[in-house]
């Protein structure tokens, strides 16, 4: 019997049938955290699109709560999910929601080191943070099937 995944989802509007994602909870209260200027929190697309849906915000505000309160199980679960994945898959992290601490960092680079046969990618702007900039340096611009923007 095929897993039933968990924290993983495979394609919506945006980016098209085949990309599976992730997503957290979006905002100053989710895992957007400080980098929510007044700019993001007018034009956020997650926020004002499939955010709004109950069941996309249950599913959300979920993934960020196991994340936050519970990272050793998020990562475990991810990882499943990601093992399940087709080879040759592409994978975008956060379409709603962000990297969340320095923490999360290490389980997006575990998680790409755990299947290099899939493409990962991810937007940011936890840049901004200059301890969050050095850890997404460091642990991530050397990962090979990750593309971080």
């Amino acid at each position: 019997m095929k897993r039933k995944l968990t924290l993983v989802t495979k394609g919506n509007r945006k980016l098209g049938p085949d990309v599976w994602h992730t997503n957290t909870k979006v905002g100053p209260e989710g895992s957007c955290g400080d980098t929510v200027s007044e700019w993001c929190a007018a034009h956020c697309y997650a926020m004002k699109g499939h955010y709004t849906f109950p069941s996309v915000r249950t599913k959300y505000d979920d993934n960020f709560e196991l994340l936050r309160d519970d990272p050793d199980s998020y990562e475990s679960e991810l990882l499943l999910d990601v093992e399940a994945l087709p080879i040759g898959s592409i994978f975008r992290f956060h379409t709603g929601g962000d990297i969340f601490d320095v923490g999360h960092v290490g389980i997006i680079r575990r998680v790409c080191e755990s299947r290099p046969d899939i493409q990962f990618y991810l937007y940011t702007r936890r840049w901004q943070s200059q301890l969050m900039r050095e850890a997404i340096e460091a642990d991530l611009f050397e990962v090979q099937n990750l593309t971080v923007w």
